[in-house]
């Protein structure tokens, strides 16, 4: 539910101007009655160097009573993972 955090390092700079733009329309767009309140997430696959697939159910706020989701997350320059593409399975 911190949003500056998630918007700063918890997504790539790419998804953050792909879905929001910039980082006030992040902050701005992560708004509690919107965010997920439940998630299960599976473990993650491994892909190409630096990236792997998790499958997450989430529900609550935009996701309803549960959404299946594939989340790409990538490593970035200091060795954190951050999520880059989140598409609906």
């Amino acid at each position: 539910t911190e949003a500056a955090r998630v918007c700063d390092s918890g997504i790539t700079p790419a998804l953050l101007k792909r879905r929001y733009g910039n980082r006030a329309g992040c902050i701005g767009g992560r708004k509690p009655s919107t965010l997920a309140q439940k998630a299960v997430i599976a473990p993650a696959k491994l892909g190409a160097a630096g990236t792997a697939t998790v499958m997450a159910t989430a529900s609550g706020g935009d996701y309803g009573k549960g959404e299946k989701l594939t989340l790409t997350v990538v490593r970035d320059g200091t060795g954190t993972w951050r999520v880059d593409t989140v598409k609906k399975s």
